[in-house]
């Protein structure tokens, strides 16, 4: 069920709604672009690359959970609650419509919480699903991948706990061959996507002005420059 929900979801229209209006790009990567071990391989739960989903595997494999689970009617499945901040109002209304569309009369509700409530209550026991922001700390795989979801990580609200990317990312924290290390991550994340640890929705842009005079800057991949500034300095126009 955790695929279908995910499968349901068309990135790309999500990312061009009034919440993120173009400014984010729609991802299937927990990685995103532009990072030390990206992967551009990485794979939706359905095997494909497409960030439109895939509401006709999203229906079987609910149909599917619904056989299994629910005496075979969605309906009758378990209640599911989405919590966000409220300022995703119009984005999360419109997931919400994608699931009734793929997955109809599956019980999902949409409860909205101010952004000091969110936060103060976030990752709480009762909650199912969630959304979640991340900003990086430093470039580096580990950041988005074993902060997040090794079972004793401490931004793990969600309790995931799937060995097999355990493992991989046990190897990688510790490796010091980077091109092997880098592997591992890769190897780890599509586990996670696969299994939808998490499902990744869009990643954000930085943008920035710079007069032409302005020589050898180079925006840092977490969108600070400060590594750069003894080489920066002022030429003619």
């Amino acid at each position: 069920m955790r695929q279908a929900v995910a499968l349901a979801l068309n990135k790309e229209r999500l990312a061009q709604d009034q919440t993120f209006c173009g400014a984010c790009l729609a991802t299937n990567h927990l990685v995103p672009s532009g990072m030390p071990g990206y992967d551009a391989t990485i794979a939706g739960p359905d095997g494909s690359t497409s960030l439109q989903g895939n509401v006709t595997k999203a229906k079987a494999l609910g149909q599917s959970y619904a056989n299994d689970k629910c005496a075979g009617a969605l309906s009758t499945c378990p209640p599911v609650t989405l919590w966000y901040i409220d300022s995703f109002e119009t984005t999360m209304q419109e997931a919400k419509s994608m699931w009734a569309d793929a997955l109809p009369g599956y019980p999902i509700a949409l409860h909205p919480l101010s952004g000091r409530d969110y936060f103060g209550k976030f990752g709480a026991p009762s909650w199912q699903i969630y959304w979640a922001p991340w900003a990086a700390d430093y470039p580096d795989p580990q950041d988005f991948l074993s902060l997040f979801f090794l079972p004793d990580a401490a931004f793990n609200p969600g309790s995931v706990d799937l060995p097999a990317a355990t493992t991989l990312m046990r190897r990688g924290d510790a490796e010091l061959n980077a091109s092997k290390r880098m592997n591992e991550y890769h190897q780890a994340e599509q586990l996670l996507v696969t299994n939808v640890a998490s499902i990744p929705l869009v990643e954000g842009q930085n943008a920035y002005l710079l007069r032409a005079n302005v020589v050898n800057y180079q925006p840092a991949l977490v969108g600070v420059a400060s590594e750069t500034w003894q080489r920066i300095y002022l030429g003619t126009i």
